[in-house]
């Protein structure tokens, strides 16, 4: 943020969710072996300046300096898509898993981390709303 405030450069973050159900249907255990095995998958699709963590329980937040917003969606889509064609995992007992994923850009009138944060969980939440294993931006724009 401080650095959007200073030079205006573009950032962007994708807040990433759905892994829930899978601790609730499968239990902890598989639960974090998805999580590991979709933070791996993501992380081979992004640059090297991309941050990726998680955040609370059952969520990552994607961090994406240098991003404007269509290049955001543009890698959400990639990573909701890869993921959806190659979540299943037999070997670990990965079930199939879909991701839903809630992309805002830093604007002058976010003036705090939280609001940042506010809107791109809004917007995942509106993902999963409208049916999960899909990517809102904003106010769940379908495309740009």
């Amino acid at each position: 943020m401080i650095r959007f405030h200073r030079y205006h450069s573009p950032i962007s973050i994708l807040f990433i969710d759905n892994f829930k159900v899978i601790n609730d249907t499968h239990g902890h255990n598989i639960g974090d072996k998805t999580l590991i095995d979709c933070a791996r998958k993501m992380s081979s699709l992004m640059r090297r300046n991309d941050t990726i963590g998680r955040y609370g329980g059952e969520e990552f937040l994607v961090i994406l300096p240098e991003t404007q917003t269509k290049k955001a969606f543009d890698l959400a889509e990639r990573l909701r898509k890869y993921i959806d064609k190659h979540s299943e995992n037999s070997e670990k007992q990965i079930p199939h898993y879909t991701i839903s994923i809630g992309i805002t850009e830093l604007t002058d009138d976010q003036i705090t981390i939280n609001t940042f944060l506010n809107t791109a969980d809004k917007a995942m939440y509106k993902a999963k709303q409208t049916g999960r294993n899909r990517t809102c931006i904003d106010s769940c724009r379908e495309s740009l």
